[in-house]
Formats: C-alpha cells, structure tokens, sequence
C-alpha cells in the first residue's frame, strides 16, 4: 500500500512539474520534511533517490518549456561565469584528493543539484507569476506540515507520552537531529511574518498571524539552535531595518515579542533551553581534543581549530586546498565528520583560497546587485524581498551547518534573486512558459 501510495504521488508530481517547474522547486524542499514528519522507513524509502528523482523532473520540465522559447532566456553572464569556474575549481579539486570517492560523490551532488537550483532559479523566477506561485506553494505546503507536528505533539501531550520523545532535543520527531524539519518550519516562519505585515487586507493578515502559530511550535519542538536564532535574527532585521514604520510601533513589536519569549521559558521543560546555554560555555577547546567529549558547538570549535593548524603546517596547500572530501581524513578518529559545517571553512580547506575567493566575490557580486536594484527603486518586491531574506537566512544556516553541496537551498534562492533582478531589469512581467 506504501508503495503503491508513493507511486501515486510521484506520477502526480512529475505531470505537476512537466506543467510548472516552479512547484518542482518547491517539492524538492518539502520532501525531507515529509520524510521525518511521518517517520517513513529510510531503508525502504531512499529518499537521496527521490531527491534525485524530482531534479530529473525539474531539469525535463525546463527543458520541455524552454526548447522553443529559447530567445526569451535571459542569464546574467557574470553570475553564472563565476558558477561555472567555482564548479570548475571542485572538479579540479579531485585531482589531489586523499578522499576520491566522498569527494566525487559531493562535487557530482553539487553540479547536479545545485547547479540546477542554482540556473533553473535564475530561469524560472524571472517570471513574476512564477515567483509568486513558488512562494505561495512553500508557504502554505510548510504551514501545512507545522499543523499536522502540533496536531501529533497533542497527541502525544494527552496520552502523557511526549517525555518519551523528548531525547537530545526536545523534539516531536523520532530523530535526534531534526534539522530538515527545523530549517524549513524556520523558513516558513520568515514567510508568513513577512505576509503579515505585507498584506494590505486585515483578514490575510490576521490570517498569517495565526499561521505563525504551529510554525513556530513545531520550530521550537525541533530545539534546534541554528534555524531558531536565525529565524529570531532576520524578523528583528526585517522589522528595525526594512519597515518604514515608527518607532513606537518597533518598540511595540518588541515587548510583545519578549513576552512570547517569556510564555515559551515558563511553560517548556528546563532542558529545553540546555542547548542554547552551552553557546555561552567558557570551557577550553584545543585542536587535538577528542570531538567525543565535546558537545555540538565546541565540535564546531574543534573543527575549525584543526583545520587551521593544518594549514599552518601545511602551507603548500594554501592556494589550490587540500582536494574536495579532504577535510574528512582530518577527523578519522571521529569517524562520521565530512565537513566542518561552515561553507567558507570548508572551501578554504578544500579548495583553497582559489576557490574561497570565487566564492567570496561571488556573494559580493550578488550583493552589489541588490543594492543596485534597492537603490534605484527604493524598496522591493514582495518576491524579491521573500528571496533576499530566504537567502539570508539559508547563508546564515550554512556558516554552522552542512556542506557545500547539502546547502543547495541556498543556490535556489541565490539564483532567485539574479533572476527576478534580470526580470525588472528588462520588464517581464506578462510572459509565461
């Protein structure tokens, strides 16, 4: 029945793809998500093969759409010259690597997935109904999985079993790392605050108030700090930065924030808040400690520390790096760890600062543009403004957690942008493929 459920659903999502390959975006990011939510077995289920399986979909539907409209594409020849030598700069990395295969399989991951992202965003998004449908199918697809984790964390409050999912994070998943769910209910929290203070109609607005609700349950129920903090971080931006409204009212906004702050203390258990407290532990961390005897965030602090003594003794591979997957033979004694979990660390380790660079005067770049495009039309777009902080707030995930190739969302937005800017820039606006 599972299977023949799950066959349903893919054939269904192919022809909805074929039609819009925006939605095809928007499912590639649900699909994890729905993967924890209903605990569906991994051995059974490959869902890295789904993954795989919705981008074929995306790629046949652009190319579908696009074969005879080819003259209305239009690339930013910058943007993607600098993705294209970054691309080139991993491959290259291979030539040099003590870790072949996990670096192939990471640099092929990367080409396929986030090259995709990454080009098919810059494509498909120049369209503004396309924008917006994008954005309205993640917004309520998130919003749709957040009600049913509330609805299952009630469940398991009024049968007295939450305890027994509460393991090292106090969470509704049977996971002890939720970050899928954590990341995406942090993006649909970003999404819906920004609609409630972006709609003109009281309704919608009361409307995406109250969805902020199970988002933010089931954002807190993960505990996990990352999307949390960043989430909290980019509202404060988007509130004391971009709104032109008064100051009282910002001060307003920020008492009734720091008493939900104060509802949350009060009624979650003690242990909830443990993890967040260890951010402000002073223990001393050296760059030969065992990461077994350290938490998360001080395994990130070791991370870092060994990585840069092995390039002070090392200096040879400061320029080219020390090949894409190489970064695993530093921590053999740990075992599991492939990466440092920062996208900077990471690159200037692997490839070097020949490929930090890249990257560095890529999101310069990318930044430049949107300054451009805010100073001239003074504000933004509800889209645009929607992609610039999804990318903010995938980049700020990424400085702490995952790789190169696992931050692929990023990509997808980060090509978003340059497509919607392509977009102003040259007046679409009526034009659908």
């Amino acid at each position: 029945m599972l299977y023949l459920l799950l066959a349903l659903i893919i054939i269904t999502a192919f022809f909805v793809t074929l039609e819009w390959p925006e939605l095809g975006f928007g499912l590639v990011i649900i699909i994890p998500l729905v993967k924890d939510l209903f605990q569906l077995p991994e051995d059974q289920i490959p869902f890295l093969n789904l993954l795989f399986l919705f981008a074929i979909f995306v790629l046949i539907a652009m190319l579908y759409k696009f074969s005879f409209k080819m003259n209305e594409v239009k690339l930013n020849r910058e943007h993607l010259g600098l993705f294209i030598i970054f691309t080139a700069i991993l491959l290259f990395s291979l030539n040099y690597t003590n870790e072949l295969i996990y670096g192939a399989d990471k640099v092929l991951k990367f080409i396929l997935f986030n090259g995709l992202y990454f080009i098919g965003g810059m494509i498909v998004f120049q369209y503004p109904i396309k924008q917006n449908r994008f954005i309205e199918f993640l917004k309520y697809s998130i919003l749709t999985i957040a009600i049913i984790n509330t609805i299952f964390l009630i469940k398991h409050f009024v049968s007295g079993t939450l305890l027994q999912h509460i393991m090292v994070r106090f969470t509704l998943l049977e996971s002890n790392s939720p970050i899928s769910m954590a990341r995406i209910t942090g993006l649909g929290v970003l999404l819906w605050f920004i609609a409630a203070f972006q709609s003109k109609n009281s309704k919608n607005k009361l409307f995406a108030s109250l969805a902020i609700i199970p988002l933010a349950v089931s954002l807190v129920a993960t505990n996990t700090r990352g999307p949390i903090l960043f989430s909290l971080l980019l509202i404060f931006v988007f509130v004391f930065f971009y709104l032109k409204i008064s100051m009282t009212k910002k001060l307003t906004f920020l008492g009734i924030f720091i008493s939900i702050i104060i509802i949350f203390v009060l009624i979650l258990p003690a242990n909830t808040f443990n993890r967040f407290l260890l951010l402000f532990h002073k223990a001393s961390i050296n760059a030969n400690q065992s990461v077994w005897s350290a938490g998360s965030s001080a395994r990130r602090v070791i991370f870092i520390k060994r990585l840069l003594v092995y390039l002070g003794q090392h200096p040879a591979t400061l320029f080219i790096g020390s090949g894409a997957g190489s970064f695993a033979d530093l921590f053999q004694d740990y075992g599991v760890c492939l990466y440092p979990h920062n996208l900077f660390f990471e690159v200037l380790f692997e490839q070097g600062l020949l490929g930090f660079t890249i990257l560095i005067i890529s999101i310069t770049i990318l930044i430049r543009d949107i300054y451009i495009y805010y100073y001239k039309k003074g504000n933004m777009t509800n889209d645009i403004l929607i992609f610039v902080f999804g990318f903010m707030y995938f980049f700020l995930n990424a400085m702490i957690s995952g790789d190169v190739d696992s931050n692929r969302i990023l990509w997808l937005f980060w090509g978003g942008i340059i497509g919607m800017i392509i977009s102003q820039q040259n007046n679409i606006h009526k034009l659908e493929f």
